[in-house]
């Protein structure tokens, strides 16, 4: 027999299904348009061809749109699934809906297939292979790793960003706008900023001011500190720590979605090949996005757990920071500001604990390190509103004008999502259909920065995922989740 369905429930409204599918089905195709404009950004530098930078804005803004609406058609007001008439659905063609499941879902088997092979290929022939990483991020956190064991400050280690070099030579380094670059818009190719960076490793000592020895350390300690115990361990590489963060991830998300739906989530995440790429050469974000997941999924159990997890992310990457404003808000109306205060304050003592040897040992230099990503004068690329200066849409503007785009845009983010979540209404229920925002949010208004890296971004589809599936979290608090399908019955992308 059939469980009672709560009355008051969005999901006990057969409205609301329709609604659940296609929030799958907008995921599914964002997910695949933001890939290809990330694959086809993938090595590009500099200035780009009209036509290339406008195809890769396009898909990559196309994709986060959908993303965007994927989370609006499951979030919006409890009232609206219902109030919607009914002719709305049956007035669809059939046929062209049947026609665009079978064309995403053949879209997503050749983006995993296509995934498969790929990654399949890096893991048989590159196993534990440091020649793979994918920056020079990926290689310094290796080497500060090592540092750590050999008893030397990673932020005092200025010998050590040449050290790192040689050690690692295929990672290269990021290049600044000095020096004989000064002069320069966009970033010399890649065979150029090589050339003169294997010269600057021959005789550092009459190294330019083209790269910055200080970059060796950019990152919080927890950056190196959870690679610690691999490399301590033997592995000549980094590349296990966060393959087994991203199969954990995905492991969790697969869990956490409804029965029915388990293997279209398997496919659509097989499809991100892009993430899983760049992972398993080492990217270290993966372990930022995993702490931020669980963290929001465990806020409504375990405030001290999730706040802590979060405290963990936000000693990784300086990234994770931007997710903490919507993480108080919503611990503010969902527990009071006591909780709230308690949640911030177990953050923050995280955070210090971590990294309090360094900032101790060393407090100017823990302190501009966490600095350098905003204050290094890089030159401005990425997949965002910039993509458009790089192709000659746009004019170049100078670097404060994308930082004010970017800072108004998250706080205007930050502003609409406060306001949603303090508006308490009589059903109680808006609090947790906007909580969702909160962890795909953080990251949009990076794409008008003058830097909108691939790896700033490229989890967007699983953040939206998440926040689908943070909505049955949240509604077993409660009532029904949004996204609960009837036992036994099968869910269709």
């Amino acid at each position: 027999m059939e469980k009672a369905v709560d009355t008051g429930s969005i999901a006990s409204t057969p409205d609301h299904q329709p609604a659940i599918s296609g929030a799958f089905r907008l995921i599914a195709a964002g997910a695949i348009l933001q890939t290809i404009g990330e694959t086809l950004a993938l090595g590009a530098s500099g200035a780009l061809p009209a036509g290339g930078a406008l195809l890769i804005f396009s898909s990559v803004a196309g994709g986060v749109v959908l993303l965007w609406l994927a989370l609006w058609k499951v979030t919006r007001s409890p009232g609206a699934a219902t109030e919607e008439p009914q002719q709305v659905s049956t007035a669809q063609p059939i046929r062209l809906r049947g026609l665009t499941r079978v064309g995403l879902l053949a879209l997503l088997c050749l983006a995993a297939l296509w995934t498969i092979a790929t990654s399949g290929a890096l893991i048989t022939q590159h196993p534990l292979d440091p020649s793979v990483y994918d920056s020079d991020a990926a290689a310094f956190i290796h080497y500060q790793a090592e540092d750590v064991l050999r008893g030397i400050n990673p932020y005092t280690d200025e010998a050590g960003f040449w050290k790192a070099i040689s050690q690692f030579p295929n990672a290269g380094a990021t290049p600044l706008r000095r020096g004989q670059f000064a002069g320069q818009a966009f970033s010399p190719d890649d065979a150029t900023v090589a050339a003169l960076l294997q010269a600057s490793a021959q005789n550092p000592i009459r190294a330019g001011p083209e790269f910055d020895p200080a970059s060796l350390h950019s990152y919080p300690a927890g950056s190196f500190l959870i690679a610690l115990p691999f490399i301590w361990a033997g592995f000549s590489s980094t590349q296990p720590l966060y393959a087994l963060s991203l199969l954990l991830l995905f492991g969790l998300l697969i869990h956490w979605t409804p029965q029915g739906w388990r293997w279209q989530t398997t496919l659509l995440l097989l499809s991100l090949s892009i993430p899983i790429t760049l992972t398993l050469r080492s990217s270290f974000e993966v372990v930022c996005i995993l702490c931020i997941v669980v963290a929001w999924r465990s806020q409504a159990k375990r405030l001290w757990f999730s706040a802590a997890l979060l405290g963990v992310g936000c000693s990784i990457k300086q990234l994770t920071w931007l997710f903490l404003p919507f993480y108080l808000i919503w611990a503010l109306r969902q527990r009071g500001w006591r909780a709230a205060a308690f949640a911030g304050s177990i953050c923050l003592l995280v955070f210090c604990a971590i990294n309090a040897p360094f900032l101790i040992a060393s407090p100017a230099a823990w302190a501009s390190s966490m600095l350098l990503p905003i204050s290094e004068p890089a030159f401005p690329g990425g997949v965002g509103l910039i993509t458009l200066a790089q192709g000659g849409w746009t004019p170049l503007f100078p670097a404060w004008v994308y930082t004010a785009l970017e800072s108004a845009a998250y706080l205007g983010a930050l502003g609409w999502y406060s306001a949603r979540q303090l508006r308490r209404e009589a059903s109680g229920k808006m609090g947790f259909d906007m909580s969702a925002w909160g962890v795909f949010l953080a990251l949009l208004p990076l794409f008008l920065g003058s830097r909108s890296l691939i790896s700033y971004t490229m989890f967007l589809p699983i953040l939206a995922l998440a926040a689908i599936f943070q909505q049955d979290s949240l509604q077993h608090h409660s009532v029904r989740s949004p996204l609960e399908v009837q036992k036994g019955g099968a869910a269709h992308l």
